[in-house]
């Protein structure tokens, strides 16, 4: 009489393939995770280009309290970087106060990927 069933050596084997393909795919699911990460960092950086633009044209091409030079653009300041040069964080959230009407999204400040605030 023969059983049906699958025997203990079968099922361990069939547990080791799936491992080793978990095993080979989890690097390539958190690369393309990065790199969507990226992708969406880059579009709130363009996004907030598009509103620093429609700020300007609204105002007469005019920074107003940013055109003393605290300013020049939320894509062009390095001061997210690791050694922190650029303005401190209370110009740039003045600058985003100044931009949310054009954005009217506050998580566009912040870089999924690096967790910064632009």
């Amino acid at each position: 009489m023969k059983s049906k069933a699958f025997t203990l050596i079968e099922l361990l084997v069939v547990i080791a393939i799936i491992a080793i393909l978990a095993a080979i795919l989890f690097p390539v699911f958190a690369q393309a995770r990065e790199k969507a990460r990226a992708i969406s960092c880059l579009s709130n950086i363009k996004q907030l280009t598009t509103a620093e633009q429609m700020y300007v044209q609204d105002y007469d091409e005019k920074l107003n309290e940013l055109a003393n030079g605290a300013a020049v653009g939320l894509a062009g300041w390095p001061g997210n970087s690791p050694d922190g040069d650029g303005p401190p964080p209370s110009q740039q959230l003045i600058w985003l106060g100044y931009l949310y009407p054009y954005t009217k999204n506050v998580q566009l400040a912040f870089c999924p990927s690096l967790l910064i605030v632009w």
